[in-house]
């Protein structure tokens, strides 16, 4: 007969074990904001442990932040260690801020804040924020140049190198921009309705707007006031495959410039139809046509420049209204080494001043350049690829995400001069990308754009 053995009598000796534990109020603390190399202003979490044998000791994983038992001032350590009476660590309020040492690629950047103590389950509480660029000190100025019926010219001048000129109709500038933020913006276009940032407000041209050159606003309408504020900000630098770290972004408020207004823009006198450019061996053939609707006589300037930015007239053509409505073209026998700019300057009977789109031409036996994209950002399915090839052949286009995985892939007929090639983005989400050019092994600059 098997005999029963009584509960009571088993014991269990050194295998009894204590439940060790370490709790913390939060698992993510994030929306710190502070410039590079400066500490954020400190948020406050609470700590508490059972059964421990151990300190709780915290720290960072990742060194982009600090930890402090005070706040005011807040006094951090690498290390803090908190130490349990009778096994217990009463709730313990933490502060934590964020020292960033180095921009970031995506939106955010974090660390990592370990909580351990031998026994018990490591928790983890995760701190992001963003990394702002220093904030620039100098303001820069605008100045009204020409202007047609649908378009005015400003002069934007001195400041930090990255700037949004924002305009509105008919009352003063009201938006100022938001730190952390990248704004979408029409190309040097007002009303378009993904730059509009509120009350009217429209960003009209943004980033590098040519430090010093014209910026030149379509989209207006004739009898009516517009206002501009341009605002400067820095962003920082990452040093990777993608260039610039966006979403650091720092801004300089107020826009000190005021609201700059112009006034009665007056009717179109002249419409540019459109200009071309092509190789001829080591020659460039520019064509173009205009169309005059209200004025009897036009001049127009061929106007070339190395850099895109500043311009000097190659030749002249004065027209009557006949005239004015037949093709034109022109042949630069000696034109600069390497990259070539062109662009009308359009003046009508009354002075007013208009200028055509930029063609750019690579004075070279062979290779090519991505010189631009339009719009950016990418508001529907397609964008237009500006590309300069010193003659005609095949170009892959090659779209990559910001993780560096080939998500679209074109291949496109080139002429021997300045092309305009339609690129179809319907397949890709709403996104930043990059796109390059490859021809016969050669591969252009990479270049960033936004889809909506």
């Amino acid at each position: 007969m098997k005999k029963l053995i009584p509960l009571a009598c088993i014991v269990l000796g050194s295998v009894q074990t204590f439940g060790q534990t370490i709790n913390i109020s939060t698992t993510q603390i994030d929306s710190f904001m502070s410039v590079i190399h400066v500490p954020s202003t400190a948020k406050p979490y609470i700590v508490q442990g059972t059964g421990l044998t151990n300190d709780i000791v915290i720290h960072p994983l990742y060194g982009e932040s600090e930890c402090s038992l005070t706040n005011n001032p807040f006094v951090p350590s690498t290390n803090l260690h908190l130490t349990p009476v009778a096994g217990v660590v009463q709730p313990t309020t933490v502060y934590v801020r964020m020292v960033p040492t180095v921009y970031p690629l995506s939106l955010t950047t974090g660390d990592m804040i370990a909580h351990t103590s031998t026994g018990a389950v490591t928790k983890n509480l995760i701190v992001t924020g963003f990394v702002l660029a220093p904030e620039p000190t100098v303001q820069s100025t605008l100045s009204f140049g020409p202007s047609t019926n649908n378009s005015i010219t400003l002069n934007v001048s001195g400041g930090s190198m990255f700037q949004l000129l924002v305009a509105k109709e008919s009352a003063p500038v009201d938006f100022e921009p938001q730190d952390s933020r990248a704004y979408s913006y029409a190309p040097r276009q007002f009303g378009v309705g993904y730059s509009a940032v509120g009350n009217g407000n429209y960003i009209v041209a943004g980033h590098q707007l040519w430090y010093g050159g014209p910026v030149i606003i379509t989209g207006l309408s004739p009898n009516k006031t517009y206002h501009f504020a341009v605002f400067n900000y820095e962003i920082g630098m990452y040093d990777g495959p993608y260039g610039d770290a966006y979403y650091s972004e720092n801004y300089l408020l107020p826009g000190g410039t005021g609201n700059a207004t112009t006034l009665n823009l007056g009717p179109l006198p002249i419409v540019i139809n459109y200009i071309n450019g092509t190789k001829q061996g080591s020659k460039h053939l520019l064509n173009w046509k205009v169309t005059c609707i209200s004025s009897p006589r036009v001049t127009m300037v061929l106007e070339r420049s190395a850099d895109s930015r500043n311009f000097t007239g190659i030749n002249s053509i004065t027209a009557d209204a006949v005239r004015c409505n037949q093709p034109f073209d022109y042949t630069d026998i000696d034109p600069l080494k390497g990259m070539n700019y062109y662009r009308l300057k359009m003046t009508d009977t009354d002075g007013k001043i208009s200028y055509s789109s930029i063609v750019a031409l690579l004075n070279a036996v062979k290779g090519f350049d991505i010189v631009g994209i339009t719009p950016n950002p990418v508001v529907d399915d397609n964008l237009k690829l500006n590309v300069t090839s010193a003659q005609a052949g095949k170009i892959d286009i090659a779209i990559y995400d910001m993780q560096g995985r080939l998500v679209n892939r074109q291949s496109i007929s080139l002429i021997a001069g300045f092309n305009n090639l339609p690129i179809y983005v319907s397949n890709l989400s709403p996104g930043t990308y990059t796109i390059q050019g490859i021809v016969a092994d050669e591969r252009s600059k990479i270049i960033r754009f936004v889809k909506q």
